[in-house]
């Protein structure tokens, strides 16, 4: 296999980063890489001088390097672009130097297996030490090769920084998300239905005011709840506001599993997919049962003054 053609399909194969990739260039590194520079042993000045090598290398997305006695006795442009250092500052100083402290000793561990020949290729992830002192999270994949006429890595790597503060800035939303949920099932009754109505999620204060088990609710809608006190034209209103992707804010009376009434403030709020399209429903209600409950009584009161009120009037007339 050409050279030239071997090391764009390296690069394109480390830049996919799937597992697929990851055993097509262990196989490429153990069957072309030994071939081109273990088997040949190239010595410094053909590795560095090969036009071939040199253009592919010079312009690539990666940075390549090699090392050998604990220093970086090759490496390309890219490499010295990610580290801020001058190729010429890169070779001179030892490999350590380069590497942020608390990971220097797995680094030197991989180097060390590899140069001793106790595996022949590594990948894993490292944080290194740019030269303004900023500190970037590398991924690097290095094979055990051989440099005028010893054992040396040969490697790339990648800059992966941005996709590990997005995987922090992902991992802190979860956890943001994750304490959003425990405040809500802390004060409030929720429940989450799919596309279809079905109740996919009740919290405890959904289950304690139903009175039904969380077993009981799953795979369920809400008309297990249904009291039957509200029209149909307001269901259709409720479920037409939120298929079209909007929310919902109203007041429910359910009936429990014993046969009780309660009321509860509700709002509804649909979670939209990629297409902008409802994925599930969260419903967020509170208990406003004594509420209503007084308002009943005060209403009854009310028309109970307004009877008592006319009978006054009519015997006065009388």
């Amino acid at each position: 296999m050409p050279f030239l053609f071997f090391l764009c399909q390296l690069l394109r194969l480390f830049l996919l980063a799937t597992d697929q990739a990851n055993q097509a260039i262990k196989r490429v590194f153990e069957r072309d890489m030994k071939d081109e520079i273990a088997h040949n042993v190239i010595p410094r000045p053909a590795l560095v001088s090969d036009d071939k090598f040199r253009l592919l290398v010079e312009h690539s997305l990666v940075g390549i390097y090699v090392i050998q006695d604990n220093r970086f006795v090759y490496v390309n442009s890219t490499m010295a672009e990610i580290f801020g250092f001058s190729r010429e500052e890169l070779t001179s100083a030892p490999l350590l130097d380069f590497v942020f402290e608390e990971d220097r000793w797995l680094v030197g561990e991989n180097v060390r297996k590899r140069i001793q020949g106790q595996v022949e290729s590594i990948r894993y992830t490292l944080r290194a030490v740019r030269k303004d002192g900023s500190v970037i999270y590398i991924e690097a994949h290095g094979s055990q090769t051989e440099y005028e006429g010893r054992s040396a890595v040969l490697g790339m790597l990648l800059d992966i920084t941005r996709r590990k503060h997005d995987e922090e800035r992902i991992k802190t939303s979860v956890m943001e998300d994750r304490n959003l949920k425990a405040a809500l099932d802390e004060h409030a009754i929720v429940s989450v239905t799919d596309q279809q109505g079905m109740i996919t999620y009740a919290n405890d204060k959904f289950c304690s005011i139903s009175k039904y088990s969380r077993e009981e609710l799953l795979g369920q809608d809400h008309r297990i709840i249904n009291s039957g006190y509200h029209s149909k034209e307001f269901i259709q209103a409720l479920w037409r506001t939120i298929v079209q992707g909007r929310i919902w804010k109203g007041e429910i009376r359910n009936r429990a599993k014993d046969g009780t009434f309660y009321w509860v403030a509700t709002t509804i709020i649909p979670f939209l997919n990629a297409e902008r399209k409802p994925e599930q429903y969260v419903s967020i209600h509170a208990d406003i049962t004594e509420r209503k409950q007084a308002e009943a009584e005060l209403e009854k009161a009310h028309q109970q003054m307004i009877e008592s009120s006319h009978r006054a009037a009519s015997f006065s007339r009388n």
